[in-house]
């Protein structure tokens, strides 16, 4: 049986949302390429996460990786690095195509 996932507190998983925020900010070149208001999806996390006392790791890592997912910056990721992959298999399951743009519209590209 698994453990219970790791937490950290509520102050330090909001220091690491800002800390997020000001990297996305400074130092992503899609940011600016995308009609996604990443600022509000920010401020959603934030605000689920005042009413906690603490937050899983993996739960905060994922919302993240969700909003870089939206930005569609594919070179970067959000990940929590000490997170066992043997423990839970479902975790690297993956679709086996890609979405990109093409145009106006969204495409699936088959991986080989």
């Amino acid at each position: 049986m698994l453990g219970q996932p790791p937490t950290i507190e509520r102050d330090k998983a909001l220091e690491d949302i800002e800390e997020f925020q000001q990297i996305l900010e400074t130092r992503s070149s899609y940011l600016q390429l995308v009609d996604f208001d990443y600022k509000s999806q920010v401020d959603l996390l934030k605000k689920e996460i005042q009413s906690s006392i603490s937050v899983s790791i993996l739960h905060l890592t994922n919302e993240m990786a969700k909003i870089v997912a939206e930005i569609g910056d594919r070179h970067s990721s959000v990940k929590y690095q000490e997170f066992d992959f043997d423990d839970y298999k479902e975790a690297d399951l993956k679709f086996p195509f890609a979405v990109s743009t093409l145009g106006n519209d969204y495409v699936l590209l088959k991986i080989n």
